[in-house]
């Protein structure tokens, strides 16, 4: 009792009185529940006799472990589990009351999941339900519904009863669901984790199984009470009705860390029930925080008011909070690391050691969408980290590995899954010879599959005995052996790849192995011979994954025991399926494509699972590693420094997540049915943003020294400026509604704001820091490298004084034994490092294209980097949006080529409602693509509303069929190779053959302006438009035949996005067409989209785009300059690495 404080020892002191302990964060809720166990044991109750009940299992553990701490011993028989525990205790010790065999089998998440697709897609739905059937996610989603129902108390006969106040029938499909959901657990024997609660509520519901209950335990505790759901609170409830236990009961919680309210947990409810239950008990509070220094908790009072007291903390030197403000999510990333590398070699808060990496932790709203950047720049700095759960436990490098494999055998027409398997270091293939071999078959689009049969057939040319082909064998020997003469005959031909000519022979045979396992595994998997679980098992051992962690084990026996226990949870996951396809009602064994059919779905359902920890895995000391997780993982944890990013509006706070399963309309009616019923992604605005203001002080409360929060001003995917969180003013001690007026009323600058309140603010004191500016400054510099080019950028801009200074500073020992680059630093050459050489571009060194030489154009180093050294730019929402609209648009007129169809209005109606749906299921396959479900969302929306107009301007064009779709021609250039891919040629003729006149057309994703045809007809003459002019003369070269009409599609608008879907359409001819022809150009005096364009004026443009070609290819050429421009700069992703600014040109 010496070590409580005297709130902690009066909790612990009151007996034969329930008690309500309201504790803070830190204010050592876990220690006052321990002492008061202990406490109990040494006044003579057995330990076994005492009954402690956690929201989680970690909780669960952790307060064993502080007990058997305590006893100095382990006590197999405590009673400290969760409430689904008790309750599976209490159903297998009244089997028969409970009407549950003995044998029964606990349904976890995985088999849950396969448990309710089965019967959801076996059930028949309306078209409410129908309509969202095939929607990714859905299966998820039901299940979900049907276990809020569940913890509301509500069975299938209640939404039988709701369904009359729900105009459409999705209750009634959802009832149907729920009762065959309970049929199928009722004939596998199956219990789900709801139903342990349910069930044990029955059971307790009994007089004597109550008093027989009530008679094991002779107090209770209770742990994290805000977490409960109404069910749990009823067990509490029922398990100590009208006995003395209900005088012994002790519950803490925190109503102001309530985070699970998307599970159920109903803070004020449960509250509210456990007074009603306990109209006696006594309500205490611990409300001195003894984990966090007084600034921190001054401001937490930010958030929450009755946040809590301060204890008696040191006080360090510098503030305790810090606030970010950045321009880019990248600067934010780069920043939080620097940050961290700093606090690396400061000593923390009591003027001891400095921070070690296992004392920071950076955590995120969302793993999903928040760590990617920061993760790159903590591997670009080499810091040490570790993502809990790594985003999920499909991330797992054992675990993907065979996820890949997996897929790799059963999917032969992509090779997504096998170039994933060759990229792993698990097979051990030999590294540079596998980059060069992923090299080519991404750089030429090869099949890696097929290409790996390519490689064999020239190994076996080489060494028959060797690598050896295996042939299936003929009845005809004769006809065989000619075969296989013939076959070499044509293959000694073939010419290999160069780095074919690079491999050794051991790198050969590494590469001729793994391909001899993964045949032989094919074909063991295509026999269907195998239970699943023996095949999974199989290919772990023989693709060499568990050899792989074996070795890991010398290294690293943490990480290994952690892939361990992650693949033996992979193969449970599979033994799962196999059960649940057994016990189904064709009670066939499922095969391997039976998994790998909904693999992606799991995949997707499961994406935010955990990695599994290895055994005892929590109580070992913390690996040297900065964490990264999300706040709900960081409850219950405690770090010196912590790091909240992405503080701002829509992102932390999140918008609300609607359900799509329980509409709006049916939580009304399951309302009134039940009015205690409460659906989570039904909450109110006020309700939602409670919830994630409860997250947020949850987060900003793990930190004991250190609390850094920052924002950006702009992130990746998003067209607009972030506006910084409303919990981000609340802590700096403004108000959103003021804050904006100042920003409006004095246009200041939201940083400039920010950094008033900052500095307004004294309690606690906060410093600021803008980011913008720091990078590549002496004050961000952070390695040697930064440190060089830092000091370059003064040398060059500054004074001759400064460059004396920087002078006189470089022959100083420090700077020597720092191995900076002097000349570097120093020298006025743009690219001091980069040596002039021959770049040997012949003739045949480069096939060029429309695109290239557009970037050629814009800024040549753009093409070096881009079209020589191919470092690949990301892919934004509209270049995903344009690559499946294009592929969308070529199989629809497949299909449909004959545009005359569209002249009868009910076949346009039917075409257009076609289209739509290729276009919404093209891109609802690649939702992922689009970084954002916004983003995803509004092209949906975009797409949609650009069918109608777009198949407007087709029944207007002039030629009547589309004869040509995504045409590749290669073609000769002032001597060098082009390729041209022509989105779409209409011809007058359904073949090409047959044309005579043809119209090839460029679709464009978006327009910049307001584009009329003659000002695409004076771009084509200034030599601005490159595309259509490689198109046309493409196709005079190959098919002999002059184009007629030349047209560039316009698919939408880039400003807003509205639908927008434009034609410029060119007529290519001698003359001007006289006026009132539909190609003059002109309609009185306005410009049409329609005009005209002659020969002489594309052949014109075509020696301009020669030109070029010429230049690029000059024999004299040894590099490739900058010509910066703010219209390409502004857009241009190697704008950060070319060094164009001011012409201070960084080492490239």
């Amino acid at each position: 009792m010496g070590q409580l404080t005297p709130e902690q020892a009066e909790v612990v002191a009151i007996r034969d009185r329930p008690v309500l302990v309201q504790a803070g964060p830190g204010s050592g809720k876990t220690r006052t529940l321990v002492h008061k166990f202990l406490s109990l044991v040494e006044e003579g109750i057995s330990a076994e006799r005492i009954l402690v009940l956690t929201f989680s299992q970690k909780a669960a553990a952790e307060m064993r472990h502080r007990v058997e701490l305590a006893t100095q011993e382990s006590v197999k028989t405590l009673w400290i589990s969760t409430f689904h525990s008790f309750g599976n205790d209490l159903i297998k010790r009244y089997p028969v009351e409970s009407g549950v065999p003995r044998s029964f089998r606990l349904l976890t998440g995985f088999k849950e999941w396969v448990l309710v697709r089965d019967v959801l897609h076996r059930m028949p739905v309306s078209s409410a339900l129908m309509a969202a059937r095939e929607c990714r996610g859905l299966v998820g989603e039901v299940a979900n519904s049907l276990a809020l129902l569940k913890q509301n108390l509500l069975g299938p006969e209640a939404l039988e009863m709701a369904s009359v106040h729900c105009p459409d029938a999705l209750l009634e499909d959802l009832a149907r669901i729920y009762r065959g959901y309970e049929a199928e657990l009722r004939h596998r024997r199956h219990f789900d984790f709801r139903d342990l609660i349910l069930c044990a509520n029955d059971l307790l519901a009994r007089p004597e199984i109550r008093e027989a209950q009530q008679a094991r335990f002779d107090a209770v505790l209770v742990d994290e009470l805000q977490d409960m759901d109404q069910a749990q609170a009823l067990l509490i409830g029922e398990l100590t009705r009208g006995s003395p236990l209900a005088g012994r009961v002790t519950a803490c919680g925190d109503i102001n860390q309530s985070i699970y309210g998307f599970r159920g947990a109903q803070p004020a409810e449960v509250l509210g029930a456990f007074r009603q239950t306990f109209p006696e008990a006594l309500e205490r509070a611990l409300s001195r925080n003894h984990r966090s220094l007084p600034g921190l908790v001054a401001l937490c009072r930010r958030v929450f008011p009755a946040a809590g007291q301060d204890d008696d903390h040191g006080v360090g030197e510098e503030p305790p909070v810090q606030v970010m403000t950045n321009p880019t999510s990248l600067a934010e990333a780069t920043g939080i690391v620097r940050e961290i590398l700093r606090l690396r070699r400061t000593p923390r808060a009591d003027g001891g050691r400095t921070y070690q990496w296992r004392d920071m932790a950076v955590l995120c709203r969302s793993l999903k969408r928040d760590t990617k950047t920061i993760e790159n720049e903590l591997e670009r700095f080499g810091v040490p980290y570790r993502v809990q759960g790594n985003a999920g436990f499909y991330r797992n490098e054992a675990v993907a590995f065979l996820v890949n494999y997996v897929l790799a055998l059963v999917d032969e027409g992509s090779d997504v899954a096998l170039r994933r398997v060759l990229a792993s270091p698990i097979p051990g293939l030999p590294q540079l010879p596998i980059a060069r071999f992923l090299d080519r078959v991404v750089r030429r689009d090869r099949h890696a599959g097929r290409y790996f049969w390519f490689l064999r057939f020239l190994m076996e040319r080489e060494d028959p005995e060797r690598f050896k082909v295996f042939r299936p064998a003929k009845d005809d020997a004769d006809e065989a052996k000619a075969e296989l003469t013939a076959e070499k005959d044509a293959f000694a031909k073939v010419r290999p790849p160069y780095f074919y000519s690079l491999m050794s022979l051991e790198d050969k045979q590494a590469f001729y192995d793994f391909h001899q396992r993964f045949l032989i595994l094919r074909a063991r998997a295509r026999r269907s011979q195998d239970a699943l679980p023996a095949l999974i098992s199989a290919v772990a051992v023989q693709t060499g994954l568990i050899a792989w962690i074996l070795r890991l084990e010398e290294e690293d026996p943490r990480l290994a025991a952690r892939h361990a226990a992650n693949v033996k949870k992979l193969h449970s996951m599979v033994e799962d399926f196999t059960e649940i396809a057994v016990q189904g009602e064709d009670a066939t064994p499922p095969s391997l494509e039976d998994l790998a059919e909904h693999l992606r779905e799991l995949l997707e359902h499961f994406s935010n699972e955990s990695e599994v920890e290895a055994p005892g895995e929590e109580f070992l000391e913390a690996p040297n590693v900065v964490s990264v997780m999300t706040v709900h993982q960081a409850k219950g944890l405690e770090f010196d420094v912590v790091f909240v990013p992405h503080l701002v509006a829509g992102r932390f706070p999140s918008p609300p997540r609607p359900s799509a399963v329980l509409s709006e309309i049916a939580v009304d009616a399951l309302e009134r049915v039940q009015p205690s019923f409460r659906d989570p992604s039904k909450l109110s605005p006020e309700e939602h943003y409670e919830e994630e203001k409860r997250l947020f002080y949850v987060a900003i409360t793990r930190a004991k020294e250190r609390l850094i929060l920052s924002w950006a001003k702009r992130y990746d995917g998003e067209e607009d400026d972030s506006s910084p969180s409303p919990f981000l003013l609340q802590v700096l001690g403004g108000r959103e509604v003021s804050f904006w007026r100042k920003v409006q009323e004095e246009k200041a600058a939201v940083s400039v704001v920010l950094g008033e309140l900052a500095a307004a603010s004294q309690n606690p004191p906060i410093a600021f820091c803008d980011t913008e500016g720091l990078a590549g400054s002496l004050e961000g510099a952070l390695n040697v490298d930064e440190l060089e080019v830092a000091l370059r950028r003064l040398y060059r801009r500054g004074s001759p004084e400064v460059r004396a200074k920087v002078q006189s500073a470089l022959k100083g020992p420090e700077v020597r034994d720092a191995n900076l680059d002097q000349a570097f630093v120093t020298s006025r050459t743009p690219f001091p490092r980069e040596k002039d050489r021959e770049l040997e571009l012949g003739s045949s060194g480069l096939v060029l294209s429309a695109s290239r030489l557009g970037d050629f154009g814009d800024c040549p180093r753009k093409f070096y980097y881009s079209k020589l050294l191919h470092l690949q730019r990301p892919s934004g929402a509209p270049a995903v949006f344009g690559t499946v609209v294009h592929e969308a648009l070529e199989a629809f007129h497949n299909d449909h080529p004959d545009k005359r169809k569209l002249a009868d209005s009910d076949r346009l109606a039917e075409l257009a409602a076609e289209l739509r749906q290729r276009l919404s299921d093209a891109l609802v396959a690649n939702q992922e693509s689009f970084g954002s479900p916004f983003q995803f969302r509004r092209s949906l929306a975009s797409a949609l509303s650009m069918v109608d107009p777009y198949l407007a301007l087709q029944a207007e064009e002039p030629l009547p069929f589309v004869a040509g779709r995504e045409i590749n021609v290669r073609f000769q250039a002032a001597g060098a190779e082009m390729i041209a891919k022509i989105d779409r040629v209409c011809a007058d003729a359904p073949e090409l053959a047959d044309a005579h006149e043809v119209l090839i057309a460029d679709y464009k994703t978006m327009r910049w302006a307001t584009t009329r045809g003659l000002t695409f007809q004076g771009w084509i003459k200034k030599g601005s438009e490159i595309q259509l002019v490689t198109y046309y003369r493409a196709y005079l070269e190959h098919f002999g035949v002059a184009p007629s009409y030349l047209g560039k599609i316009f698919l939408r608008h880039t400003s807003d996005w509205r639908p927008g879907t434009l034609e410029i359409l060119l007529q290519v001819t001698e003359e001007k067409p006289p006026k009132g022809d539909p190609f003059n150009g002109r309609d009185g005096r306005k410009w049409t989209d329609w005009a005209w364009i002659s020969p002489a004026e594309l052949d014109d443009a075509w020696e301009a785009i020669e030109e070029q070609v010429r230049r690029i290819h000059a024999s004299d050429r040894t590099r490739f300059e900058i010509t910066p421009s703010p219209r390409v700069c502004g857009y241009c992703s190697y704008s950060a690495i070319c060094g164009k600014e001011e012409h201070d040109v960084a080492d490239s």
